[in-house]
Parts: C-alpha cells; structure tokens; sequence
C-alpha cells in the first residue's frame, strides 16, 4: 500500500508532481526553485480542478500529453 504525503498525494504523484515541475523548469530555461516561485499556484489549481493529472504525469504512455497539458495551463 503506498503512503499519502502530507498534502494528500500518493508518494507516486508526489514524485509525478515534482519531476513535472523539474522538467518545466528546464524547458523553459529557468533554475527550479524561481520556476515554482512564479508557476506553482498555476500548478497548484490545475491539480485541484484535475487530480488526475498526477497520474496521467506519472504514467509514460500519457506523461507527454499531460505535460502539455499543463503547458497550457499554467503558460496561458
């Protein structure tokens, strides 16, 4: 059985959660901590309107999808 973290996630959607947000920051050439400081809010509310976006981040076959996905939140 996996163990929720302290915000409600799985420790799979957790980690799902925080290599999104590396990647992101890389891809826009931004170092990570600045990049959570300006994007994680918009992170944050996708999340809740979307829980199973974690998921779908953590899944390879869907992982690239769901990063656009986000893309297209959080940049509008």
């Amino acid at each position: 059985m996996e163990q929720s973290t302290g915000a409600g996630f799985t420790e799979r959607q957790q980690l799902a959660r925080n290599m999104a947000q590396m990647q992101l920051a890389y891809e826009s050439d931004q170092a990570v901590i600045p990049w959570i400081e300006e994007h994680a809010k918009d992170f944050d509310d996708l999340v809740k309107r979307d829980p199973l976006i974690l998921e779908e981040l953590a899944e390879e076959k869907t992982h690239a999808s769901a990063i656009e996905k986000v893309k297209k939140e959080i940049y509008h």
